[in-house]
């Protein structure tokens, strides 16, 4: 029983729901919200795979406009992620999980709540940009900067792009240093 619920079998698993559920959102949901129940109570089971069980849930309650269930899922994201032990990886999924929750509030028009999201998640990685993707930082903290120009906040949006400026020159020094 335990190579049931093992990293490789969950995302064996994963991976074929995707595609043969591809253009059935109901039954993905139904596969995933049972592989997540199932993880949830094995003794041996994989917890960082449940949070891959999660996102792709996430994202089939969102193909299918369920947006509050959608922000259901990333707040549990969330909070699972913050039970975990201090880590990289924890707050790999603690990033994963608030821009999950920012992009779910954004689309329900809940503009407070998805700054608050994606700030907490782009502070997170300001506060130690190594332990987080540079990528992924930049790209979350340009997400935000869009909003606020939607919002017509120029001036926390320009902020916020010399902060990126200067990460992207920083990179850019660094591999510069490496060659």
């Amino acid at each position: 029983m335990q190579g049931r619920f093992n990293a490789t079998s969950i995302m064996g698993r994963l991976t074929y729901t995707r595609w043969a559920y591809r253009n059935d959102f109901a039954g993905k949901e139904r596969v995933l919200r049972k592989l997540r129940s199932d993880i949830q109570t094995a003794v041996f089971a994989d917890r960082d795979a449940l949070f891959n069980v999660m996102e792709s849930l996430g994202g089939s309650l969102r193909d299918q406009n369920r947006l509050g269930e959608y922000e259901e899922i990333a707040r549990d994201y969330v909070i699972a992620a913050r039970g975990r032990p201090e880590s990289n990886k924890a707050k790999n999924h603690l990033a994963v999980g608030l821009t999950m929750m920012a992009k779910a509030q954004h689309m329900q028009e809940k503009y407070d709540a998805a700054e608050i999201s994606l700030r907490e998640a782009v502070n997170l990685f300001l506060a130690r940009p190594a332990d987080l993707n540079l990528t992924w930082g930049i790209h979350t903290m340009s997400v935000l900067e869009i909003w606020l120009r939607g919002w017509s906040r120029t001036s926390d949006a320009d902020k916020l792009k010399e902060e990126i400026n200067i990460l992207v020159e920083r990179d850019s020094k660094g591999k510069e240093d490496v060659y």
